[in-house]
């Protein structure tokens, strides 16, 4: 009697875990059920680590359908569908960006100093900039040459900070923008004459519903313009209806790039291990077609 209870309880289990990966597909109709595609991975794995006791009884068949249904749910968390890589060539200038999130209660300001003197990247976006980041954004600027522009926030927002950008150009003074008190930085780079404009963006958006990231959006005039590119914390998924409205509300496209981050607060090396398996990649870096981009590296 107990085993028959228990066989029940499974299956009520996973016929919950399959409804909810199926509607997680179907966020563009519900705004609601686009924060499950944003859990659809994890879903996933849990949905496949139930399913296996299931595999040793006689609802093997019906085990190995549930199976194969996550396999192919997880593959389309993992299909590329971003920007190709392309093979610099030495007639075409080329430029490095770094995108970090600082994490507003993140004491290790030295691991920051060190990338960027290490990588010597032409722009920085970032996020998450609280009072203790804007002392050491402020010197890292004065000491590498770098201007900065942020965005001020609303006095209840002042504990996370804001968002803004280092860049080794000059930023043209009448193209800052910080639309509507957003985490939502709008810039455009003065390069050189020879070349284009170059429109970059630092970004930082809540999480989703019941969070505000669609009202954010909604919010924001996106719109199309030439060569620009978009990095930053999105807190949303790449596979998520929210980044494809972004995608295509501003013409561009995402980077396709390993997870991000890890809601387990686990040490080094497992974390290594887990990360790139149950992480999401919610930091993304958004450009238009003009832009050709070279090499993608994540950094811990």
């Amino acid at each position: 009697m107990c085993n028959k209870i228990l066989r029940y309880i499974l299956r009520f289990f996973l016929a919950i875990g399959i409804i909810l990966i199926g509607i997680s597909f179907f966020g563009k109709f519900a705004y609601p059920l686009d924060s499950l595609a944003h859990l659809r991975r994890l879903l996933v794995y849990a949905l496949i680590v139930s399913v296996l006791p299931l595999l040793f009884t006689t609802s093997r068949r019906n085990a190995i359908g549930i199976v194969l249904f996550s396999f192919l749910a997880l593959i389309s968390t993992y299909i590329p569908y971003g920007v190709k890589l392309t093979t610099p060539s030495e007639k075409v200038k080329t430029f490095t960006l770094i995108q970090t999130n600082l994490r507003f209660d993140n004491k290790n300001v030295e691991a920051l100093i060190h990338l960027i003197e290490h990588e010597n990247p032409d722009f920085v976006t970032y996020q998450e900039a609280s009072k203790h980041w804007q002392i050491v954004i402020d010197q890292i600027a004065k000491k590498q040459g770098y201007y900065d522009f942020r965005c001020s926030k609303k006095e209840h927002h002042q504990v996370i900070g804001g968002a803004g950008i280092l860049s080794r150009y000059p930023i043209k003074m009448d193209m800052k923008q910080c639309p509507k008190d957003s985490e939502w930085v709008d810039t455009e780079v003065m390069i050189g004459a020879h070349y284009a404009p170059f429109h970059l963006s630092s970004v930082h958006l809540n999480w989703p519903w019941p969070y505000d990231l669609k009202a954010q959006v909604d919010a924001l005039n996106l719109k199309p313009e030439k060569t620009k590119l978009i990095a930053g914390d999105f807190n949303a998924v790449t596979w998520s209806n929210m980044i494809q409205r972004i995608k295509e509300r501003t013409e561009t496209n995402y980077i396709d790039h390993a997870p991000s981050w890890l809601t387990l607060d686990v040490p080094e090396p497992l974390r290594s291990f887990i990360l790139p398996v149950i992480g999401l990649p919610i930091d993304q870096i958004f450009s238009t077609a003009d832009i050709q981009i070279h090499e993608v590296k994540l950094s811990s």
